[in-house]
């Protein structure tokens, strides 16, 4: 729904796409010109459980792409932070 608003947007550069359907992102990725597909999971979540569901995702060697804020507190912040590092 949102890549064709994008795509229109003067001075907006769409340079990946992030889907639980490789092969529908793929398909997009195709139709929008967007260079690169992720694996990646998306949370637009109540922030009090982004951290479980970032980890989750960061385990499982995907990329965690987090609505703001980033955690609850600084201190889940952080260990986001570390596991993102941690697990490239």
């Amino acid at each position: 729904m949102h890549l064709p608003i994008f795509a229109e947007r003067e001075g907006l550069a769409l340079v990946a796409i992030a889907g639980s359907d490789h092969h529908k992102a793929e398909t997009l990725s195709r139709r929008f010109s967007v260079p690169l597909v992720i694996d990646a999971v998306v949370l637009c979540t109540p922030n009090s459980i982004h951290e479980d569901m970032a980890l989750a995702g960061l385990e499982r060697g995907r990329h965690a792409l987090v609505e703001r804020p980033l955690a609850a507190t600084s201190e889940e912040g952080a260990r986001l932070a570390e596991a993102a590092v941690g697990t490239g």
